[in-house]
């Protein structure tokens, strides 16, 4: 918040502020003035070779899109099989057997 409120990077100044990371270090925002409130958006080059895209309208409808899914580089990089993974029924992180 402290770097939207100081509109330290670009997308600051177009009224956006980050919300997370997406593929290829590209930055996922949200709007925050009335023009663009609660829209996302993607600032970076990535693979629709924009600098600024819009992903969506409503932050509502793009979580409701969201799905889980496993970075199998990541479990490579880690030395880690799928079938090593697991979580309990109510639990929301991951276990290694």
């Amino acid at each position: 918040m402290v770097k939207y409120e100081n509109q330290i990077e670009n997308w600051s100044k177009l009224g956006f502020m980050q919300i997370g990371f997406m593929h290829w270090s590209d930055v996922l925002l949200i709007g925050m003035k009335n023009e663009n409130l609660d829209e996302i958006w993607r600032y970076g080059q990535g693979l629709l070779s924009k600098v600024c895209s819009k992903l969506e309208s409503d932050i509502f409808k793009f979580v409701s899109r969201l799905k889980e899914s496993l970075q199998e580089e990541d479990l490579v990089e880690w030395n880690i099989s799928k079938n090593q993974i697991y979580r309990n029924l109510n639990e929301d992180f991951w276990r290694i057997k």
